[in-house]
């Protein structure tokens, strides 16, 4: 019986690491429905960056740029999502990204409206710590999957399918699991990369004019009396 009791300990280890993998992959397949959906109305709109002083024309986007400010768009609405399952880390340290201007601004307002909501004064700056990890590049990746030779390009037309990827690095925390299921990071513990993707069209003008949209409606009757 003492044998098995270690036995038994890593199986229910296990099972819980099991278990917060699959609660975070839930999570990372909401994170990649906010970045399609970031995805198709950030592409077709011309955006530019005063950090980088970089811009990108409508429907145009640098798919292997790192600052493509479409691309930084995309990823901090991934990001947001993923702060609920990502660890605290000190701003700037190991895995930690120091956030820019444009990330903490409109991620204090949001963090602004939570805290009245919840009645918590100390969650701006709980979700702060979190949000450190979740919008360092390394731990969460969008990649935007071309369909056609013209879109690896980066050039898409109005209404093009687009398809994101997000791949996330999930901490893992559960002793003696983590070692048996993850990957060592360089900066402390063990990860598990968790991807999700999804398919949308980009926003454009519409399909249908006004006069074939007219035309689609019918002509109306006349009966003569």
């Amino acid at each position: 019986m003492a044998l098995m009791l270690p036995l038994l300990l890593i199986l229910l280890l296990s099972f819980l690491q099991i278990g917060l993998i699959i609660q975070a992959s839930f999570i990372v397949n909401h994170s990649a429905m906010a970045a399609i959906r970031s995805a198709i109305v950030t592409i077709p709109a011309t955006v530019s960056s005063a950090r980088s002083r970089l811009s990108e024309e409508r429907n145009e986007i640098r798919l292997n740029d790192t600052q493509s400010p479409k691309l930084l768009e995309i990823q901090r609405a991934a990001a947001f999502v993923l702060i609920s399952i990502s660890p605290r880390t000190s701003p700037g340290g190991g895995s930690g990204a120091v956030l820019d201007g444009a990330s903490l601004s409109s991620l204090g307002r949001v963090l602004q409206g939570f805290a009245a909501l919840s009645g918590n004064p100390n969650l701006s700056g709980e979700m702060i710590e979190r949000a450190g990890y979740a919008y360092h590049p390394r731990n969460t990746r969008i990649e935007i999957i071309p369909a056609s030779e013209k879109q690896r390009q980066g050039r898409f037309l109005d209404h093009d399918d687009v398809t994101v990827k997000v791949i996330y690095r999930y901490r893992l925390v559960v002793p003696g699991a983590a070692r048996l299921f993850g990957r060592r990071d360089p900066d402390g513990g063990y990860y598990v990369e968790i991807k999700s993707q999804y398919t949308l069209p980009i926003e454009g003008e519409p399909l249908i004019t006004p006069t074939d949209r007219q035309r689609s409606l019918g002509t109306a009757i006349i009966v003569p009396d």
